[in-house]
């Protein structure tokens, strides 16, 4: 398992990379952020990865973000 792999769930579709990254980059060192597109449209799917470079960012990213609200949506993060 990879404890530094980030899921979020339930972004709001004005969500891109830059805008998650953001979100996330005040717990620590951010490796990577992708959010998941549709192949076809281009749209946000409304989920996506932050990878951390350290284990403890993430854990406190999991313990601070999840269930955290943004416009109408309710983040769902945990260990990918």
């Amino acid at each position: 398992d990879d404890d530094t792999n980030l899921y979020v769930g339930y972004l709001p579709a004005t969500y891109d990379d830059e805008s998650l990254k953001r979100l996330f980059s005040s717990f620590g060192q951010i490796e990577e952020v992708k959010v998941i597109k549709d192949r076809t449209t281009g749209a946000s799917k409304g989920y996506g990865f932050v990878k951390f470079t350290d284990p403890a960012a993430a854990s406190q990213a999991v313990f601070s973000m999840n269930g955290w609200k943004i416009e109408d949506k309710t983040l769902a993060v945990r260990i990918a």
